[in-house]
């Protein structure tokens, strides 16, 4: 397969119909928490650094501005650098933060780092989550998991 490219969509309410306009919800910040605990590439490491919603790496959603949908950088996507495989091949990531209305959502897109390597069924394997990893983000028991391949 050439010119492989992996996608992943995640959101998070950022506020409930409940809370007040100006009111976040109190777990608002997680989808960036977790993002940050995934580990494997360098870039998650900063990632609040590049996040508008941050000020160093207090949560600050007062900082973003009032319109209801918007990214949430100071750049529209973040280059979050690239780990090697053990097939020879990098994996690059590119992260797009944004906000629609009350919810925060990324699209977080894995590609190798040519577009003209020719990819196998098994060289798949290095695209999933690695759940023997010590950093890895694991969902807690009682929420089912699910993984969306393309």
């Amino acid at each position: 397969m050439k010119n492989l490219s992996l996608t992943l969509y995640a959101f998070h309410l950022r506020q409930t119909l409940t809370d007040a306009p100006d009111r976040v919800a109190d777990d608002a910040a997680k989808l960036w928490d977790n993002l940050t605990n995934l580990g494997h590439f360098p870039g998650l490491n900063t990632l609040k650094s590049h996040l508008i919603c941050y000020t160093n790496t207090e949560y600050t959603p007062q900082n973003e501005p009032g319109k209801q949908s918007y990214w949430l950088t100071h750049a529209q996507d973040i280059d979050l650098g690239a780990i090697s495989t053990a097939d020879g091949f990098k994996i690059t990531a590119n992260l797009q933060p944004f906000r629609l209305n009350d919810t925060y959502a990324i699209d977080l897109t894995l590609s190798p780092d040519s577009p003209h390597l020719d990819i196998t069924i098994p060289q798949l394997q290095h695209f999933l989550p690695n759940p023997s990893s010590p950093t890895a983000s694991k969902p807690p028991s009682d929420k089912p998991c699910g993984y969306m391949r393309k």
